[in-house]
């Protein structure tokens, strides 16, 4: 029983340096994001994001 805990423990911190370390890579691309003039070129970076997600989320 103990031995579950310690695992769920470092699967947590695992977690949470994986989450830290997406956050630190996709902050540059939400920069190039917000700094994007054109509403054409928000428009296609949007789709390139949301287009998988969109898939992933109907698929079976």
């Amino acid at each position: 029983m103990i031995a579950v805990m310690l695992m769920s423990v470092a699967l947590v911190a695992g977690l949470c340096v994986l989450a830290y370390t997406l956050a630190v890579y996709a902050l540059p691309f939400m920069f190039a994001f917000a700094s994007l003039r054109s509403p054409v070129l928000r428009l296609i970076v949007a789709l390139v994001f949301a287009a998988p997600a969109a898939v992933a989320g109907y698929a079976r």
